[in-house]
């Protein structure tokens, strides 16, 4: 294992998880443990937390969170860590880090580095390869559409997917499958998230969608990105709406499209709300607002009135 570590990243479920891992190697008895937390930790603190051994000899483990670094005491922090006494290993967390200071760029360099990243909303492939492998943990397997609908009532936190799959895991009891129909009967409704919205366009509930964008709004959500989620949800419903014929298959579209079936049964739902001709011109006005938004407009102003006329059609 090597003597130098580096977690950051805004995510505390995974940074939680990988503190927790180095706390578990110290269940060793011969391996000591020390924590440093807090801005009030100084240079002095780290040096002698590396560098002094224990009584009992040993290796040790030290686990060091969140300190101040600054331009002015960063080389005061590095001195220590230049030569680690053998045995010794020190874990560093940030919640974020600036890469252009020294201190970070030392430790990038030497370090075994693990971002603990937050995924977006709009990540839905990597969310849902997240959520299939925390229930295989559980020794449960995610079948047909459940991963995909829990994140959709559950949102993005992973914590809260966590904890929502723990109980899923609770409630099939020993059954080794968790379908839709579970979720649907155990999932709790998690935060706001972009699929709600996306929900409300289909439906042209206009309040809703308002209502929706304001908590997107409060919870800082990227707006291009988003931007970005909508066109792809309205290009989708375009090509359900083009293609020749009357199949409401789920299956059958998405295989015609090469898209994703969970998504395709989602769009069929609402699909006869559209004509070809409205969802080509929502499309065009999605990508009249995506110059709109880097024109230096107010964003949010330039955000409502794309979902005014989207539900206003």
């Amino acid at each position: 294992m090597a003597n130098l570590h580096l977690i950051y990243g805004d995510e505390r479920l995974l940074v939680d998880e990988k503190i927790a891992a180095f706390k578990k190697s110290v269940a060793d008895p011969s391996i000591n443990l020390e924590l440093l937390e807090g801005d009030s930790v100084t240079p002095g603190d780290l040096s002698n937390a590396l560098q002094t051994q224990t009584l009992l000899g040993g290796d040790k483990v030290v686990i060091v969170r969140e300190i101040d670094v600054t331009s002015d005491n960063q080389a005061d922090f590095m001195a220590p860590l230049i030569n680690l006494a053998p045995g010794v290993t020190a874990v560093f967390h940030f919640s974020s880090i600036d890469k252009r200071m020294k201190f970070f760029k030392f430790l990038t360099e030497r370090a075994e580095v693990t971002e603990c990243k937050s995924f977006a909303p709009w990540e839905t492939e990597q969310i849902e390869n997240w959520v299939w492998e925390r229930a295989q943990k559980n020794g449960k397997k995610l079948i047909g559409d459940a991963g995909r609908l829990l994140i959709e009532i559950c949102g993005t936190d992973l914590a809260f997917l966590a904890s929502e799959i723990d109980k899923l895991a609770t409630y099939v009891g020993k059954k080794p499958e968790i379908n839709s129909t579970d979720v649907n009967k155990a999932a709790s409704q998690g935060e706001v998230n972009v699929f709600a919205l996306t929900d409300a366009l289909r439906y042209k509930n206009l309040p809703q969608a308002l209502g929706l964008f304001q908590n997107l709004l409060h919870n800082r959500v990227e707006l291009l990105p988003l931007l970005g989620l909508l066109r792809t949800q309205y290009r989708l419903m375009l090509q359900i709406k083009a293609l020749p014929g009357r199949d409401r298959n789920p299956f059958n579209v998405a295989k015609a499209i090469g898209g994703n079936q969970f998504n395709v049964r989602k769009c069929l739902e609402t699909i006869d709300r559209f004509s070809l001709a409205e969802l080509k011109a929502d499309i065009q006005l999605l990508l009249e607002t995506n110059l709109k938004l880097k024109s230096g407009e107010s964003q949010t102003v330039v955000f409502e009135t794309l979902l005014t006329a989207l539900c206003g059609s």
